[in-house]
């Protein structure tokens, strides 16, 4: 399937209007020595993406001796990332960045997440970038 043809066309809007929730996002503008505050030159966006939250289990490994396993342990984490047809992507109007703020705004609590590094074309078309929880949110 070839991004702008009408095939790919009709799959973005299906998965869109299946999967899709309403997202804000609030860019950011971050420095070394300070808090990160409201970029005034980028606007709030209210849109809509759809968002993936996978759950998932890794292991924490400590040091070896022989056959020994001192300090093994296990986490238990949630891999989010969130997807954009490329029209929903190019109306935001301006590039997203790392740190820049998405905000969950169906889901109970408002959860907030930022943008780990900058998002990616894929070779379909879609922009996808990951995720991870803001601290104190």
């Amino acid at each position: 399937m070839r991004f702008g043809s009408n095939i790919a066309a009709t799959a973005f809007r299906a998965v869109a209007r299946t999967f899709s929730e309403p997202i804000r996002i609030e860019p950011l503008v971050s420095s070394e020595y300070a808090e990160a505050a409201p970029d005034p030159a980028r606007t709030i966006v209210l849109t809509r993406a759809t968002v993936a939250l996978t759950p998932t289990v890794d292991g924490l490994e400590g040091r070896r001796r022989g056959s020994d396993m001192q300090g093994v342990t296990t986490l238990a984490q949630r891999k989010a990332m969130i997807w954009f047809p490329p029209a929903v992507y190019s109306s935001i109007g301006y590039e997203l960045r790392a740190g820049d703020r998405v905000v969950l705004v169906d889901r109970p609590g408002l959860p907030r997440y930022l943008f780990s590094r900058e998002p990616v074309s894929s070779d379909r078309g879609d922009v996808a970038a990951y995720l991870v929880i803001e601290a104190d949110a």
